[in-house]
């Protein structure tokens, strides 16, 4: 295979050229990326294992039509976030009759009483704190939603304990002046003002930029950034890869991927770091002599 891909590349250097990060990498900055692995908190894991005990005892009928790996990874996503993330999908941890519908609803009420902290938004908080811009990075809508819930808590903290006003904004978190988003919901035009706003010099208080991997994950350009956080790791992890080079050009770069231990969301850094490593082999094969 190894001959093969050298022979190929061979055949058609005249026809074909291939530029990868090689060609960029003498001159672009440092890029440090690390990986924070998140426990579990006692409750995510009550929940979970709720889960997975309600599935396995499912009726074939029920089972047919729900109890696929995809379905589940996208439910079990709500609960890695964060327990408030899974209001509204209570019917997927519910059984089908009334008495166990009523008797669950009344423990998942036990979730609004949680004050439960965000462990990745931690390293937000601290870059917030330095002066950096930062990207986040999620897949789920759902999630960017409770991020925002998280910002605006933390702005009104904020405001009690230093007395912050629009003179004083270092502290303040608000929509369009302070934080930014982007989803698949934004206009061409919104997407091109804020990206402009962002990446203005001059604006010192635009330092955050929420973003959905699949609305923003390519196609534009965010140098003004220094800090990027990939909430929920991809199937894809090419899509991973994408979401840090919106910013990866003209500043040193330090990326956080926070994958749940015990989670599936652990299998998707399985998954990066091998896709990491095959693109490692490729360029020694096509570069060999």
């Amino acid at each position: 295979m190894k001959q093969q891909s050298q022979l190929l590349h061979k055949l058609l250097r005249g026809l074909v050229q291939r530029f990868d990060l090689n060609v960029l990498s003498p001159y672009l900055p440092s890029i440090f990326e690390y990986v924070l692995s998140v426990r579990l908190s006692e409750l995510q894991i009550k929940l979970y294992e709720h889960f997975l005990r309600y599935n396995a005892n499912a009726s074939p009928s029920r089972d047919s039509q729900g109890n696929r790996l995809f379905s589940h990874y996208h439910e079990l996503g709500h609960l890695w976030a964060h327990p408030k993330a899974l209001i509204g999908k209570l019917s997927v941890f519910s059984g089908d009759n009334g008495n166990d519908r009523s008797s669950s609803n009344a423990w998942w009420s036990q979730i609004l009483l949680e004050q439960e902290d965000m462990t990745q938004l931690k390293f937000f908080i601290r870059a917030n704190s330095l002066g950096k811009k930062v990207l986040i990075f999620s897949q789920s809508l759902v999630s960017l939603c409770l991020i925002e819930e998280f910002l605006a808590a933390e702005d009104r903290k904020n405001r009690a304990g230093l007395a912050l006003t629009d003179k004083n904004p270092i502290g303040l978190l608000k929509l369009d002046v302070d934080y930014l988003r982007m989803d698949g919901h934004t206009t061409v035009e919104k997407r091109n003002s804020d990206c402009n706003m962002f990446n203005d010099p001059m604006n010192i208080r635009a330092r955050v930029f929420l973003i959905s991997t699949k609305a923003g994950g390519m196609g534009i350009n965010l140098t003004a950034a220094n800090r990027v956080i990939i909430f929920d790791a991809s199937w894809n992890p090419s899509h991973d890869i994408q979401s840090i080079f919106r910013v990866y050009s003209g500043n040193p770069l330090i990326s956080g991927n926070f994958p749940l231990i015990k989670g599936l969301d652990n299998k998707n850094l399985v998954t990066y770091i091998a896709f990491w490593l095959r693109e490692q082999w490729r360029k020694r094969s096509t570069s060999a002599k």
